[in-house]
């Protein structure tokens, strides 16, 4: 699943600013970044006690020091035109210490085992 977010974000630009996507932890110098991991693979259905489909959980985070806005809608629309559903966003956040906003956002997407 790594591979398919890395590549559905690999020239990710909004606003005219190329956003970098890291796996976890964001080691690069950009002031706007987003990271993701995996929250979960679920079953979601099983014949003869075989899973045929499971639920992948993604969360794409926010990492940005002015509006992100605009980052929102483009995330959204890059992984609902890869068949990714929207599961929720995180509440609005600030963190004192960094002075960066963020927001997680939450995707599924149902893929035969």
């Amino acid at each position: 699943m790594n591979e398919k977010i890395e590549k559905i974000f690999e020239n990710f630009i909004v606003d005219g600013v190329k956003i970098p996507i890291a796996f976890i932890k964001y080691f690069g110098k950009a002031e706007t970044y987003l990271t993701y991991q995996s929250i979960g693979n679920d079953p979601t259905l099983a014949s003869d006690d075989i899973t045929i489909y499971s639920l992948d959980s993604i969360d794409i985070d926010i990492y940005t020091k002015g509006n992100y806005l605009n980052i929102i809608k483009e995330i959204k629309n890059k992984m609902l035109a890869n068949d990714f559903t929207w599961d929720g966003d995180s509440p609005d956040m600030y963190e004192q210490d960094t002075g960066y906003y963020h927001k997680t956002i939450s995707f599924v997407k149902e893929r035969k085992v």
